[in-house]
């Protein structure tokens, strides 16, 4: 009698190793710090302008422009940035002391497009419809805010003092949502040649459920039933608040099925991506359930008891950490009361964003 037995592959990659300190330092160069100047960006000479930098004649207005700072990357095509290669940008006037978000209304909530991208890896976006934005016509001051996707109401919701947002699990189509850092208390006129918003960065874990079959498995044996439960449907983003804006809602479960159907993962690999809150690896549990048309294997795993080979620790969900969840289903001719569980990890790079800085001119 055949039957069969898991081993589960955990895999937690780190997506943060193109920006290490070094390459910071490196990047940065003549004492500049962080926030502040991003080589390739400067200002071009006026008597030696820049070909790829298209031109702006209008005063006051305001040009777009943003650069990938990971050092292993020099280009990245414009269809790399997330979102639909879409940002959601706030101005608000600068009067000093505490600055009203709601106060300027020409640029609230309003999408940016990522148009092209030069060799030095800036990219340039363009308001909606060729649209043209400017500053104050009476020399006044604006601060900034940006962070991708552009509010949409339903997983990405904009407060009405437009300083944060709530955010919204969903199991079809969550965003990968970003959040500009630095700078964004910084005041800047038409009279400053460049705005830096700082990198936009992660909110959220990433996580990917892989299912695959040995050469030893049964052909006939298929996923029914993959589902995902955590504690934590919502939270909000503090946009101000940087890396440490995210807070958690009360409980309220979000259920993600991946699979409900027989679903053949022999001949074809399973793999799915999806979006939790970071630092709810405890609140979440992943029920996986079998068949080979004869015997059932049903059964529930906390992710707080994987392993992580690595840290020698158990797994956990971070900011801009992409975990991959890998089972192995393995045939074996002797039945066991107990199924095998091997739990593995290690950690990798995530390459599928970068940073990114804002100029606005």
């Amino acid at each position: 009698m055949k039957s069969f037995h898991i081993i589960l592959l955990s895999v937690v990659l780190l997506f943060q190793g193109c920006n290490t300190n070094d390459d910071l330092q490196e990047q940065e160069g003549n004492g500049n710090t962080p926030g502040t100047e991003v080589p390739g960006t400067e200002d071009p000479d006026p008597e030696s302008p820049d070909p790829e930098t298209p031109e702006v004649t209008e005063p006051g207005s305001i040009l777009l422009r943003g650069k990938g700072l990971e050092s292993c990357v020099i280009t990245r095509a414009v269809s790399d940035f997330p979102n639909h290669q879409e940002i959601g940008v706030i101005a608000a006037e600068y009067t000093g002391g505490t600055t009203d978000w709601t106060s300027y209304a020409d640029i609230d909530n309003t999408t940016a497009t990522a148009t092209r991208q030069d060799t030095d890896g800036i990219f340039y976006f363009s308001w909606p419809g060729g649209d043209i934005k400017y500053y104050p016509f009476d020399g006044s001051q604006l601060v900034f805010l940006a962070y991708s996707p552009p509010a949409n109401n339903s997983t990405v919701v904009l407060d009405a003092d437009r300083q944060g947002l709530e955010l919204t699990l969903t199991d079809t189509d969550m965003p990968d949502v970003l959040y500009a850092t630095d700078s964004v208390a910084v005041p800047h006129s038409k009279l400053d040649s460049l705005v830096n918003l700082g990198e936009f960065r992660h909110a959220l874990s990433k996580i990917t459920i892989q299912f695959v079959g040995n050469d030893t498995v049964n052909p006939d044996i298929r996923l029914e039933e993959l589902v995902l439960k955590n504690a934590y449907k919502s939270a909000h983003l503090d946009l101000l608040a940087g890396d440490n804006g995210l807070s958690l809602h009360p409980v309220d479960t979000f259920t993600y099925t991946l699979i409900n159907q027989t679903t053949d993962f022999i001949s074809n690999s399973f793999s799915q991506d999806l979006f939790l809150f970071p630092g709810t690896q405890d609140e979440t549990t992943l029920r996986v359930k079998l068949s080979d048309g004869y015997f059932e294997f049903d059964s529930i795993y906390p992710i707080s008891s994987f392993k992580n080979l690595t840290t020698s620790g158990s797994i956990t969900f971070e900011r801009g950490v992409h975990t991959i969840l890998t089972f192995t289903v393995i045939g074996t001719t002797v039945q066991q009361p107990d199924n095998l569980i091997v739990l593995l990890g290690q950690l990798t790079d995530w390459e599928d964003q970068g940073n990114y800085v804002i100029g606005i001119k």
